[in-house]
């Protein structure tokens, strides 16, 4: 009777041990969701990231569009397309 107790008891603590590994370390277990929270907040990250620096492309392209004071002042700083002898003064 003792014998049939202690191998079911092994069993149970097998099969227990066998749960909780499968339960970890399977393919949809607990380490496993652990890394795929981590890489979607990475992912939110850097999809915040991108979306700020689209707004900004934005807003910058519509300061393009309507100030023509900016398209004139990168011809001449950036493209050196100013006159000769002429100095450049850029007021804000």
């Amino acid at each position: 009777m003792a014998l049939k107790h202690y191998v079911s008891l092994a069993l149970f603590l097998i099969g227990l041990a066998a749960a909780a590994y499968y339960a970890c370390m399977s393919k949809h277990g607990i380490f496993a969701c652990y890394r795929l929270r981590k890489a979607c907040a990475k992912r939110e990250r850097r999809i915040g990231k991108v979306t700020r620096e689209i707004a900004w492309l934005k807003q910058e392209n519509k300061e393009w569009q309507e100030n023509p004071f900016k398209k004139e002042a990168f011809a001449r700083l950036e493209l050196g397309m100013g006159y000769t002898n002429e100095l450049v003064y850029q007021v804000k």
